[in-house]
């Protein structure tokens, strides 16, 4: 927990804005509603862990020589984008929870990138 940086905590922020945004959306204009929200649950929960460990693979790979650095970051990605295919065949498998949804869930991550200035302002002026 000592090495989450502030900005992990304002990617999370955003995430879960995005994601319920779009789990509004879902419930207002869509059927099969649950199958829909597990998919978002699950895609939400994958971005989340996703900025967890973008955090500790920047965090271990800093204290690391240029070579053993850059290795690092490839290492990092192909974990990531690992567990992101077994989630999503997982999904596929299982048959309970929508993939285009999941799928959506799992691009809140990018949105919140976009949205991390303002969550960063919206949070600084909460603190003062």
């Amino acid at each position: 927990m000592k090495h989450i940086n502030s900005t992990v905590w304002e990617l999370v922020m955003g995430i879960l804005f995005t994601a319920g945004v779009l789990e509004v959306l879902l419930l207002v204009f869509l059927p099969d509603k649950l199958s829909l929200s597990l998919g978002l649950l699950i895609g939400m929960g994958t971005a989340v862990l996703m900025v967890f460990h973008m955090n500790y693979s920047i965090a271990k790979i800093l204290d690391m020589g240029e070579g053993a650095a850059r290795k690092g970051a490839v290492k990092g990605y192909a974990v990531r984008t690992i567990g992101v295919v077994v989630i999503l065949l997982l999904v596929v498998v299982t048959k309970k929870a929508n993939i285009l949804s999941c799928i959506a869930g799992i691009f809140t991550l990018k949105v919140a990138v976009y949205l991390q200035p303002f969550t960063h302002r919206i949070i600084r002026r909460v603190k003062e």
